[in-house]
């Protein structure tokens, strides 16, 4: 099945049970969307296709137009917000890990089952930025076959390899304490914790634990609890869970909660996600 929002000024989604790697949004009046930082499980690439943002990615932030290509690894904080008020377009693609390792293991790029990252957050390749626009309208075609799709998602991808080469070194180790904490939050997003049980769990003083977690995944724990929270949520609405269910399940007190918290990750209503 597939689904998608037609509205020009609302964010349009589109997936596919047949492609259940790749996930397409798109928007084509961005003055009003806001996003808070967060970050996705899955590798994201979009291009800016009209107006100017703000683009935050990690420590870096800059201005971008249109013709930009921004690219996030998982688990990058990142947040694109309208500069002014003034209207932007822009269309992403979210590709699953494990299936964009298995490219890289082809290219010889990734000998094991980790991905590779890419230094690269933003570039104006123009063979990027084109590629990205004909696999977004492909995948959006409803006349084109499933092999199509399925060939030209392919192509795309080894030709952003190509394109950005990914680091030949692993991401570094981060500090293992605030490792601990992260791994803590992920296995337990979905009851109220305590600041105490994480730093328990980290062995980490709460002002090490508060002062340096951000630094190191770009959101507090409270934020990054949330984004897992999130993360969980859309898995569950692309799977056609009700809303209800799915905000206990997550950990939210209601479903006015998830919404609340989902608008500003996703700056759409769970409703307009799960279409």
């Amino acid at each position: 099945m597939v689904t998608s929002i037609q509205e020009p000024t609302e964010p349009r989604f589109w997936r596919d049970d047949t492609l259940p790697f790749i996930e397409a949004r798109s928007i084509l009046n961005g003055r009003k969307v806001s996003y808070a930082r967060h970050a996705h499980e899955t590798f994201s690439i979009g291009v800016v296709g009209a107006g100017h943002c703000t683009y935050a990615n990690g420590k870096t932030l800059e201005r971008i137009g249109a013709g930009s290509v921004v690219v996030m690894n998982p688990g990058d904080a990142h947040a694109c917000n309208p500069i002014d008020d003034g209207q932007w377009s822009y269309r992403m693609l979210y590709v699953d890990v494990p299936w964009l390792v298995d490219i890289q293991r082809d290219l010889g790029i990734s000998g094991n089952d980790q991905l590779r990252p890419f230094s690269t957050t933003v570039t104006t390749q123009a063979r990027l930025y084109d590629g990205l626009n004909r696999l977004y309208d492909t995948l959006l075609d409803p006349q084109a076959e499933h092999l199509q799709k399925h060939d030209a998602t392919v192509a795309f991808m080894v030709e952003v390899q190509q394109a950005l080469s990914p680091a030949q070194d692993l991401p570094r180790h981060g500090h293992r304490g605030l490792m601990r904490a992260a791994d803590f939050i992920r296995d337990n997003y979905a009851r109220s914790l305590k600041l105490d049980e994480i730093c328990s769990a980290a062995n980490l003083s709460a002002s090490y634990l508060i002062r340096s977690f951000k630094n190191e995944y770009g959101m507090t724990p409270h934020a990054y609890l949330i984004n897992c929270r999130i993360e969980f949520c859309r898995a569950q609405l692309r799977r056609g869970r009700p809303i209800a269910e799915v905000a206990v399940a997550a950990g939210f007190a209601d479903q006015a909660h998830l919404q609340r918290s989902f608008k500003k990750a996703v700056a759409a209503t769970p409703g307009q996600y799960q279409g």
